[in-house]
């Protein structure tokens, strides 16, 4: 044995058994301690990269309201220090403003920033009433609590008010939003007939209304008994204590009352909220969480607080409680199906490795599993990353499970080997480590490498792709430990011997590995070595073989054989649909749509309980919801996609099928949880906005004519009719101006808010105006009365002209710009959104830009998205490519042996491709990310073969006499180390659940990619070093500096 063996960290821990062990129970218990104490989720949130601007600006046009504050909030927030993008939505009465920021900037600095500038602008308009700067916060929706039945809307409202002050005295609940109540409300609603019998003004009222109802103190006074507190306590908290209210008084003594000339009205808001669960009036509670707190501990001590509820019947009769879109079951099933997946690829593992290896080496090699595990827990832990236990952490362990024992096999198979031809015990322990360790190192390290640069993958899809990468290299960073300090101890003191086995089981298990040993042995010297030898003495053949399989591998993706897509599709077990009506469409006339799409909702879940042969309708749930006019949204839980045998997808296709889409509908999109990005989105912009309206008519017309193109969508159809009043001479002559005239319309139409009340918890609003049935026409309008300065009244249309024109009830900007967006859906059993974008951009576009000068035409949504995606990709597969050269280059001391090397990453994208073939799912972002990853892990196999045909070389051997050697002396380590990672993999490659469609193309990139590139460096790497021998001219005494042995 050298000196130098006698040295180093391998040699001293081989020799110290008890300091190897102490090191692996410190790891096992430090990883298992941290990780039952983490946090679970499923699909971790992103971190909050938005600063939201409101501006109220009270009965302003959207027009004003652009000009007067969203125009001069982005101006004055121009320039601030990491800001990505501005996005300005501009309503009646209101801007918002919401600043995205760059990836990594801190957003509370922001905030601050943007604060400073807004606070320091002085010249909004005096109209402006409130400004709010809020940065986003990191809300996750826990479980939806739905209060329901057949009770009034009092009752339904109170109940959920308990509900939600006891769910938020529980100590995991930080938040609980109220959706379907409407707010409590005081009318009073006034009668034009008796005001005008009483000669009453609608001011007198509303001024009547407001000095009634008051608690105001009027200071203190000081007096020789004391001091007194002057204070009126007058205030009307309910409808009935306004009725005496004094509006008129004569000095005979008469006077009118409120009541005299109005109906008091305490009920609720005119908002017009719709709020249908199962069929049945509804209010849904929806429990959220902020910061890192446990959704599942949340979700159950919310199921459970329900559950006791209605055991001891403190629910009012006729109201049931229901919980529904519990994310705490979904978190469990995917962490479940992960967790599965996991075991029995670990159980795979280590049959694979009880198959080729002695049994013993083969425990000790797979209980670096668990020891790498359990480290990377650690790290990832509260005194790490701070990571949860979540779909991608465990999925990344997914990954790792078969390549985290790549070295730990290269290293236990040579020390057997080792321990077979030279028996001993611990120095041939440590010689056999030593002979593999530093290719063995350099291999890992090429891994770590091509993770690497996931951790610098930015925008939306950056974050989840940088917890797997931080898995897959902290966790192969501790096989290294494991591989070099701990196992080595272990096998030092492995006895081989000769003993037969004890047992029938061991007996079978010695003779199915024996058998497999055999038939491993005949196939490296009947069928591998021969093939080798034909390969290495026809190279320029055998590398034109290899160069057509790999050209008719891409030739599979370009032609289609093998579709592209951005993002992997995946089932969903939610569905949506959100209903675009008219402006201006009455609140009844919306309940009606609302009803026809729930009455195709249920046909289409009865065509597939008959279709199917279900017991019961897929359907579990529906919600439909409404706080506008204008819009409609509903909510659809279907059962679980391992429970049925149709897509998400069919089911909204015949859903869309059986939908009447009636006149006053403008926009429908159906979609799902699946739609992460959107298909097709495109945003114009012109400085002549009648020049932009047009091009988008025009393109919203190109695309209808276009097959598979589906749920177009605009912000052009959001128009409503204004009517303007102006001031006749006749008004102007009797004294009434254009503010007088146009409060009297406000009063007529809108009404007065005398007072805001706080009722309890509930802030009620006490409202002056005319009911409903006098304002719903505009033949009511016509008939309004407008009172004048000399104490008479005239009809409007006397004093006022009224015009009427069409605008715009809200408008987007981008970065500064009025743009108008298009947004729809692709059926990609018809087409691609890649190709419709092609059509757009050759034949419409085009047309678009020439008919109006100065138009602008942003691709955003699916192509935006990729587009940044591939150039990320470039770079960061450049950068792993260059690490990697670099890493096999360092021990290899040579410039060319490892472009040789490299040479097996293409084969391994073929068998990505051809991965992908044999699932028959097509190629994605996810599927570029796995071969990304698997860049580094080919090339592990190929250093192993190459540092052994070196070694050869320098002993003296020919080229053909040392390949051939090198390929049957690794051949066992090199199978064995591509299988169990494909074993490993295997389980999810085939997963049919819904939650684990995400991760299937990475996953069958890296196993089929592995697997495929096995082939690829028992035979090719041979020939491209027998290429490179040649090109150096002296390709059988060629000799270099090998990696240290």
């Amino acid at each position: 044995m050298t000196g130098g063996q006698d040295k180093g960290w391998i040699a001293w821990f081989a020799r110290n058994p008890v300091a190897a062990n102490l090191l692996m129970v410190t790891i096992l218990v430090m990883g298992l301690t941290t990780g039952l104490n983490m946090r679970t989720e499923g699909f971790p949130a992103s971190d909050p990269r938005t600063v939201t601007v409101t501006v109220s600006f009270d009965g302003a046009s959207p027009s004003d309201v652009e000009e007067g504050a969203a125009i001069k909030v982005e101006q004055a927030i121009s320039g601030v220090a990491g800001i990505k993008e501005v996005t300005s939505t501009v309503t009646a009465s209101e801007a918002t403003v919401s600043v995205r920021s760059v990836d990594g900037y801190s957003l509370d600095r922001l905030k601050d920033d943007i604060e400073a500038r807004v606070n320091a602008i002085n010249t909004f308009p005096t109209q402006v009433d409130q400004t709010t700067i809020a940065a986003e916060q990191e809300d996750r929706h826990v479980i939806h609590v739905q209060v329901s039945g057949h009770a009034d809307h009092r009752t339904l409202k109170e109940a959920a008010r308990r509900i939600r002050r006891e769910l938020l005295s529980l100590p995991t609940i930080s938040k609980v939003i109220t959706e379907g109540a409407l707010g409590y409300e005081i009318t009073v609603e006034l009668s034009e007939d008796k005001m005008r019998a009483y000669g009453v003004t609608f001011d007198e009222v509303a001024n009547a209304v407001r000095g009634r109802s008051v608690n105001l103190s009027a200071g203190s006074l000081e007096t020789e008994r004391g001091t007194f507190i002057l204070q009126s306590r007058n205030q009307a908290y309910y409808g009935s204590e306004l009725e005496r209210t004094v509006v008129r008084s004569s000095p005979q003594g008469g006077v009118v009352r409120l009541g005299d000339i109005s109906k008091i009205v305490d009920g609720f808001a005119e908002d017009p909220v719709i709020s249908i669960y199962n069929g049945q009036p509804s209010i849904r509670l929806d429990v959220q969480l902020t910061g890192k707190d446990s959704i599942t501990a949340a979700s159950d001590s919310v199921t459970a607080h329900i559950d006791t509820m209605q055991g001891e019947g403190r629910i009012p009769n006729g109201v049931t409680l229901e919980t529904w879109s519990d994310e705490a079951k979904n978190i469990r099933d995917r962490l479940a199906l992960m967790s599965r997946n996991a075991l029995i690829g670990m159980g795979l593992v280590f049959v694979m490795l009880a198959l080729f290896l002695n049994i013993r080496v083969a425990m000790w090699v797979a209980v670096g599993i668990p020891i790498s595990f359990a480290g990377t827990l650690y790290v990832l832990g509260p005194t790490g990353f701070d990571y949860s236990l979540n779909d991608l952490t465990t999925f990344g362990f997914i990954i790792v499970l078969g390549i985290v024992v790549d070295d730990a096999i290269v290293i236990g198979e040579n020390i057997y080997a080792h321990k077979e031809c030279d028996g001993g015990g611990v120095e041939t322990a440590v010689r056999g480590a030593l002979e593999v360790a530093t290719p063995a190192t350099f291999g890992v390290l090429t891994t770590v490498a091509a993770f690497f640069p996931l951790t610098m993958i930015s925008g939306d899809f950056g974050g989840p792709f940088k917890i797997i990468a931080v898995v897959v290299i902290v966790c192969l960073l501790f096989s290294l430990v494991e591989s070099k300090l701990i196992l080595p101890a272990h096998l030092a003191h492995l006895r081989l011997g000769n003993d037969k086995p004890q047992n029938r089981l061991t007996r079978i298990w010695a003779g199915l590995q024996k058998a497999i040993d055999n038939a491993l042995g005949w196939v490296v010297k009947r069928a591998y070595l021969p093939i080798l030898r034909t390969a290495v003495t026809n190279l320029t053949a055998s590398f034109m073989v290899a160069l057509a399989i790999f050209v008719a591998a891409i030739g599979l993706v370009t032609r289609g054989i093998v579709p592209t897509q951005f993002f992997p599709e995946r089932d969903s077990s939610q569905v949506y649909l959100s209903v675009t009506l008219e402006s201006g469409t009455p609140s009844a006339r919306t309940r009606d749509v609302a009803q026809l799409f729930e009455e195709s909702l249920v046909q289409t879940g009865e065509l597939y309980q008959q279709r199917y042969g279900l017991k019961e309708t897929p359907i579990l749930n529906r919600y439909t919801s409404s706080t506008r006019a204008e819009e409609v949204q509903m909510t659809v839980e279907l059962t679980s996609s391992t429970s049925r045998s149709f897509s998400a997808a069919d089911f909204i296709a015949d859903w869309r099928a059986a939908s009447r889409s009636p006149a006053v509908v403008t926009q429908l999109n159906f979609y799902t949880d699946d739609d992460d990005f959107e298909d097709l989105r495109i945003e114009l912009s012109n400085a002549d906005p009648v020049r932009n309206e047009q091009a988008m008519q025009t393109l919203t017309q190109s695309l209808k004519e276009v097959g598979g193109v589906n749920d177009i969508r605009t912000n052009l159809d959001n128009s409503v009719i204004e009517l303007g009043f102006e001031v006749l001479p006749l008004g102007e002559r009797l004294g009434i101006t254009n503010l007088s005239l146009i409060s009297e319309l406000r009063n007529s139409v809108y009404g007065f808010e005398a007072q805001k009340i706080q009722r309890g918890e509930d802030e009620v609003s006490l409202r002056v105006r005319f009911p409903r049935d006098a304002r719903n026409t505009q033949s009511d309008l016509d008939r309004v009365l407008i009172p004048t300065p000399l104490g008479g009244i005239i009809p409007l249309t006397s004093v006022a002209r009224v015009t009427a024109r069409e605008t715009q009830q809200q408008f987007e900007r981008i970065d500064g710009q009025r743009v108008l967006t298009l947004s729809a859906k692709v059926d990609r059993e018809i087409t691609t959104p890649q190709a419709v974008l092609e059509h757009l951009q050759t034949s419409i576009f085009p047309a678009l830009q020439s008919d109006n000068p100065g138009q602008s035409i942003t691709i955003a949504g699916e192509a935006e998205q990729e587009s940044a995606a591939t150039l990320q990709l470039i770079s960061g597969f450049g950068l792993a490519l260059l690490t990697i050269y670099a890493l096999l280059a360092i021990p290899l001391r040579s410039y060319l042996d490892p472009v040789v090397i490299m040479c097996a990453i293409p084969f391994g994208i073929v068998g990505a491709i051809l991965g992908h073939l044999i699932i028959g799912i097509p190629i994605s972002l996810l599927s570029f990310f796995g071969i990304l990853a698997l860049s580094g892990v080919v090339v592990n196999d190929a250093l192993v073969l190459t540092s052994r045909y070196r070694a050869r070389c320098d002993e003296g051997l020919g080229y053909v006499e040392a390949i051939t050697d090198a390929g049957a002396a690794r051949f066992r380590a090199i199978l064995l180390t591509s299988v169990t990672t494909f074993v490993g993999l295997a389980p999810l490659v085939w997963e049919t659940s819904e939650q684990a469609q995400i991760l299937i193309p990475m996953a069958v990139s890296l196993a089929f990619g592995l697997l495929f590139a096995t082939v690829i460096t028992l035979l090719i790497v041979p020939v491209m070093l027998g290429l490179r021998d040649r090109i150096q001219r002296n390709p059988e005494n060629q000799s270099a500096t090998a990696i240290p042995l």
